[in-house]
């Protein structure tokens, strides 16, 4: 009976010691995701609001600013060398192994998606691109969004569907409804750039 007890007890402490390890994953993922998409912030608020307004993420004038649609770089390459959508995660506690200094963790764990929307009256919205001082006095500023998606691999007991990659994620795929919901990790930031434009237009 005592050698009953103790295998059960074994086994108890064998399943909470891995979910004890999942849970430190998991944490682990969100704290990686939760440094990318600052670092990705970061980036988008080192751009002047000039920049911001009149040029897209592949380079060109965006189609629209508008809080329903703005622009985002869903077109942009993911292995493209300057946005770099696609993240590695660096396994605890480094990145790199001491000994070789070869990097130890797992390319392109995570992407990344970009928005940019403008802030403005609705009722007295300036036309795209703007043109006169008034057109611009009338852009309060800009809306920064960070989005980054990663396949959530953390639960042995609820595997992710073998077909979903970090290459297959699309911001849809957080919506309660969506299918592959419970197998997305993210990590979401906003942040406002203030219309600092002195003597207005703009120069693209």
């Amino acid at each position: 009976m005592a050698l009953l007890v103790f295998a059960i007890s074994l086994v108890g402490l064998v399943g909470l010691q891995s979910r004890s390890v999942e849970t430190e994953r998991a944490a682990n993922e969100v704290r990686e995701g939760q440094k990318i998409a600052a670092e990705v912030m970061s980036e988008l608020q080192s751009r002047s609001f000039c920049d911001l307004l009149l040029t897209d993420f592949e380079g060109g004038l965006p189609a629209s600013l508008a809080p329903d649609q703005g622009y985002t770089d869903a077109g942009v390459d993911l292995n493209d060398p300057v946005l770099r959508r696609l993240r590695g995660y660096a396994r605890p506690p480094m990145g790199s192994d001491p000994g070789t200094g070869n990097w130890v963790g797992v390319d392109g764990k995570y992407v990344v998606f970009r928005r940019v929307t403008w802030q403005v009256d609705p009722l007295a919205a300036p036309p795209y691109p703007p043109v006169t001082e008034d057109d611009y006095a009338a852009i309060f500023g800009l809306n920064l969004e960070v989005l980054v998606l990663w396949v959530d691999q953390t639960s042995s007991n609820s595997p992710p569907p073998v077909g979903l990659l970090p290459t297959t994620l699309t911001p849809a795929m957080i919506q309660p409804g969506d299918p592959n919901f419970p197998f997305v990790g993210r990590v979401s930031l906003t942040n406002f750039k203030t219309n600092d434009v002195a003597t207005p237009p703009c120069q693209p």
